[in-house]
């Protein structure tokens, strides 16, 4: 008899959340998602001045019971290309980063990003989590396994929405997210 209340239960539960699910207006969430792509490619063309670089966008999905995903891909170490019948080398002055050092950047101002501006996307609940992608190709590299990075940073909404009233500090905020570089 308990089996039979618990699955009757469990129903119940599964469609008041898809309720709530139904419930997002698509088009706001559509905008707030546009928003949030050009604030991070803004960010991104910022501290990539190669206009190469970014070789696509940033682009976000909804994905219903997690929330947002980002992801766009950029080239780093462009100053030199290889090519068959040489290195063909960009004559503007420059300094070198390495891909570490991009990396570093790219992780860094993706979370001031998500401080500053992730309280942007009104329509996720608490629970739902904004994560943004990055996959980082470093040209210059012959080692096909150490040519391209991974870089995925998550925060749960509630968490954004906890630095934006500043009840947390950025520092707290920055020890909460999950950040994953393979």
């Amino acid at each position: 008899m308990w089996y039979i209340g618990l699955v009757v239960l469990a129903g119940w539960l599964s469609s008041v959340n898809g309720l709530a699910q139904q419930h997002l207006n698509l088009e706001r969430l559509k905008q707030d998602t546009e928003i949030f792509e050009r604030i991070v490619h803004e960010v991104l063309k910022q501290n990539f001045s190669d206009p190469f670089a970014i070789t696509s966008e940033p682009r976000g999905a909804y994905l219903q019971g997690y929330g947002m995903l980002f992801s766009f891909q950029i080239n780093v170490n462009r100053r030199t290309i290889r090519t068959p019948f040489g290195e063909v080398r960009d004559p503007r002055p420059a300094t070198r980063r390495t891909t570490e050092e991009h990396m570093r950047v790219i992780r860094t101002n993706l979370i001031d990003a998500l401080i500053e501006y992730g309280d942007s996307i009104k329509q996720l609940g608490g629970h739902d989590r904004i994560s943004i992608a990055a996959y980082v190709d470093d040209r210059n590299e012959l080692d096909a396994r150490k040519s391209r990075k991974t870089l995925v940073l998550t925060a749960s909404k509630d968490d954004i929405d906890l630095v934006a009233m500043q009840k947390i500090s950025a520092e707290n905020f920055k020890d909460r997210i999950d950040v994953m570089e393979y």
